[in-house]
């Protein structure tokens, strides 16, 4: 099952009337602090746990100049 956890503390869901109105109506991308696919955990406190973000960042760029020249 897909699974996701959504802090519902920020002020744009406050006050906490019913939760599904509030997650669908003003909740962000920015509360949502962890996710699991099929069972594997893809976010964890707000970090990816499958991606490496050095990693990716080095791959943009060689992409970006191979697109450039």
């Amino acid at each position: 099952a897909d699974v996701i956890a959504i802090d519902l503390t920020y002020l744009e869901t406050q006050p906490l009337y019913c939760p599904v109105s509030q997650i669908v109506y003003a909740a962000s991308r920015q509360q949502v602090t962890d996710v699991w696919v099929a069972g594997k955990r893809l976010l964890k406190q707000r970090r990816l746990t499958t991606i490496n973000i050095d990693d990716l960042k080095v791959k943009i760029a060689e992409w970006q100049h191979r697109l450039s020249t």
